[in-house]
């Protein structure tokens, strides 16, 4: 299993849809990722080139839908393409089963980098076409978090959301009721589902219970916050580049909302800082 290392951290990843499988704090051999505990049987999870629900969707008027929820990557092998003491680089190219799913040819790049206590995950998506690549991003990492000691920092500001029913986000955002630290519950995900915050103005943080803090440092214009509500100790804050499929979204991939349109080549990064308290 691919793994780099620092002073601070040992982080290690599956070839099997690029995911993150372990991180562990070198200083006590702490960790610090969920280690799927049967409540939720991933720890980790790529999405793209859709966030939600495997529904069908249209390019061109021809329909398709992906293998499963999130997208292609997660049921797919990728190659190690690179690696150093401190980062890793896999790759996912399209072939005729993705094309089958997602009618689209591309090279896709995650790589994993250590840059003292900070893991940051960069994304490189190139497209091989002659037209607009349209496509949704985010990653679904679980870190575990001990519900009913764990605080999620969500600073003062404004925070709106999407209200969320059976798979679908409804309507406009709406105020979010909570801000500054916020001791969430599981009655909370199961009346919320997902809370999709739109565009904070602040970074979030997470203190454990388990004696860390993670600080997101997240560009996306979505942050989903998840976990399940039956019994377990982990929280999933994901940026999506991207909504999941919402109330009278239109079939034509083209015109969903906050969809990227790839050029030749598009970029994107985001990082946790692990400290202890």
């Amino acid at each position: 299993m691919p793994q780099i290392e620092n002073e601070y951290l040992t982080v290690s990843a599956t070839l099997k849809g690029g995911e993150l499988t372990h991180v562990i704090d070198r200083a006590n051999q702490q960790e610090l990722l969920y280690q799927a505990d049967g409540v939720w049987p991933h720890q980790d999870v790529l999405m793209f080139p859709i966030i939600g629900k495997n529904v069908p969707y249209e390019v061109h008027g021809k329909s398709y839908t992906c293998p499963m929820q999130h997208g292609l990557v997660r049921v797919n092998e990728l190659t190690l393409v690179e690696q150093t003491a401190t980062s890793m680089t896999f790759c996912l190219s399209s072939n005729p089963q993705t094309l089958s799913e997602y009618p689209y040819a591309f090279r896709f790049f995650v790589t994993y980098r250590l840059d003292g206590k900070r893991l940051i995950r960069s994304f490189r998506i190139e497209n091989l076409n002659d037209e607009d690549m349209p496509f949704q991003l985010g990653d679904h990492a679980g870190y575990q978090a001990k519900f009913g000691k764990a605080v999620l920092h969500l600073g003062q500001q404004n925070l709106y959301f999407y209200p969320r029913r059976n798979n679908i986000f409804n309507g406009n955002p709406i105020s979010f009721p909570a801000n500054g630290d916020w001791q969430f519950q599981k009655e909370d995900f199961k009346k919320y589902e997902t809370i999709l915050l739109e565009r904070p103005a602040q970074e979030l943080s997470l203190s454990t219970g388990f004696g860390y803090r993670l600080t997101y440092h997240f560009s996306s214009p979505y942050i989903a916050i998840w976990s399940p509500d039956a019994a377990s100790d982990f929280l999933c804050v994901e940026p999506w580049w991207g909504m999941a499929p919402y109330e009278d979204r239109p079939e034509a991939m083209l015109d969903w909302k906050d969809i990227n349109l790839g050029g030749k080549v598009s970029t994107f990064e985001e990082s946790i800082s692990f400290e202890r308290e």
